[in-house]
């Protein structure tokens, strides 16, 4: 889930006053685990941060403000606000009067310009500022939460901690947190850290990043997880993880997954436009089925776990990360059979369907689906990709064929030589499984499984990781996390 923050203040462009708060609040997002991209400031002008707003409110999905919630003429905060969002100023009169109450507290005369403050766009949550005269507000926009805060550091902080964190876990049902640590290294170019481990820098998670500085250089790592001691946790014990390990992702590993992950990477696709994707069963379309364990979110049943974690790994083994999804689940039927007695009902909890719309970090946009109600399928997994210079398809239940698509090949005379080829991989693996099976012989759904149980073996024999490892089904584990939370919120998430 993205987040952004806007500073306001002419101030801050003339460069007479520091922006600790940016500072503070970016850490403060990094600790409820939203992924911040964007730190915007503006003047104080109406029109320009409404400006501001409107861009940060069409990337992210939490923007918070700072500054502009003063008395004065120049604090215009509130109005942009109430521009962006289409909401009028209207008074609270509860604000009103813990504003006037602080003024007694304080011993001081409150003047009239302080009432602008208790107005606030309409229908928005209000924020009581029991440290100052400016009262917060957040605003459920159909683009995103808006959460506008006073500048002044210390009611900021206060009004941070104790109002608005808790109000954005509850509203987004945030249970993630980013750790980072700073690893300083001296007497060593950047140029030179940045060959030895340019393999860790493209992570998704954890991210690695670095920052030169005179004499030395900075390594960052950060890691995001459910909650703050599976962060711990992973950021511990990977790095010193030696032994092998590899994730059971078996429809890697087929001679047509293989060969097309190799004509993606040679760059037969050219641009990656769209793609649809799919796993599609039948199981569960029929009511009288009985409730297994698959069929059990306690026993970690569900499409999202069984079957879409298959098709989340394939579509990111050929095209990349994932910058952004939406999801829906669907649950057919509420209660089914015991498997020890048909004749009792038991209630289902976890999903028959899912559907996600992906956004891929190259920009490709695509549909994943993962089903046990596809009746007139048995297991079959399916993808297409289309790009500006060619297409791949491949089905599961023609596992002998690759089929591929050369827009770059002659179309005249009379369509010339271009239209879908179907590539022959059978059992057409690398050595040294070459001779038994014959390469000729069809193939079938088990095959996948031993050629990636071999793959593994060979790791082992080695001395080298598995491919795809650990760090990959944590990926694969984050992706479903955010398709749960796309499921449960409606709303779209960043990866």
């Amino acid at each position: 889930m993205r987040a952004e923050i806007v500073t306001t203040g002419t101030e801050l462009l003339l460069g007479q006053i520091d922006d600790t708060n940016a500072t503070y609040l970016a850490r403060q997002l990094r600790d409820l685990g939203l992924n911040l991209f964007f730190r915007t400031t503006v003047g104080d002008n109406e029109m320009r941060i409404a400006q501001a707003l409107e861009q940060a409110l069409g990337r992210a999905d939490v923007v918070i403000t700072t500054g502009g919630l003063g008395p004065t003429v120049d604090d215009v905060t509130r109005e942009a606000v109430a521009r962006v969002t289409g909401r009028p100023l209207v008074l609270y009169p509860d604000l009103l009067a813990q504003i006037e109450s602080f003024f007694d507290r304080i011993g001081a005369r409150m003047t009239e310009n302080n009432r602008k403050q208790a107005y606030l766009p309409d229908g928005c949550v209000p924020m009581e500022n029991p440290v100052g005269t400016a009262p917060a507000f957040a605003v459920k926009d159909p683009r995103g939460i808006l959460v506008t805060l006073p500048g002044v550091p210390r009611e900021m902080r206060y009004l941070m901690e104790h109002t608005v964190v808790p109000f954005l876990r509850a509203e987004l049902g945030l249970g993630g947190v980013i750790k980072a640590r700073l690893l300083r290294t001296v007497g060593i170019g950047e140029s030179r850290i940045d060959n030895l481990i340019a393999d860790l820098e493209t992570s998704a998670n954890p991210t690695v990043g670095l920052s030169a500085h005179p004499g030395q250089t900075d390594v960052r790592v950060a890691a995001k997880a459910a909650t703050e001691a599976e962060a711990d946790d992973i950021a511990a014990a990977l790095p010193a993880y030696k032994a092998t390990a590899q994730m059971g992702f078996q429809n890697r590993f087929f001679p047509a997954t293989l060969r097309a992950r190799q004509l993606v990477r040679e760059g037969f696709l050219g641009d990656a436009l769209e793609f649809r994707a799919a796993f599609l069963h039948g199981g569960s379309a029929d009511p009288a089925a009985p409730l297994k364990w698959k069929l059990s979110a306690a026993a970690g049943g569900g499409v999202i776990a069984d079957l879409a974690s298959h098709v989340l790994d394939m579509v990111h083994h050929l095209l990349g990360d994932y910058e952004m999804l939406s999801a829906a689940t669907h649950i057919a039927y509420p209660k089914r059979p015991s498997p020890d007695d048909p004749s009792r009902l038991l209630v289902v909890d976890a999903e028959d369907c899912v559907m996600i719309l992906a956004r891929m970090r190259s920009g490709a946009l695509g549909t994943i689906e993962g089903t046990k109600l596809a009746t007139g399928t048995e297991d079959e997994l399916r993808f297409e990709i289309h790009g500006s210079r060619g297409a791949l398809r491949y089905n599961h239940m023609d596992p002998h064929h690759l089929e591929a698509y050369d827009a770059t090949a002659a179309a005249a005379p009379v369509g010339g030589r271009r239209g879908w080829t179907r590539i022959d991989t059978g059992q057409r693996y690398g050595e040294p499984a070459t001779g038994f099976p014959s390469p000729k012989v069809s193939i079938g759904w088990l095959r996948g499984h031993i050629a990636s149980i071999a793959h593994f073996l060979e790791a082992v024999r080695d001395g080298r990781p598995g491919d795809p490892g650990l760090a990959q089904g944590i990926y694969v584990q984050r992706l479903m996390e955010r398709v749960r939370q796309s499921a449960e919120t409606g709303r779209w998430v960043s990866v």
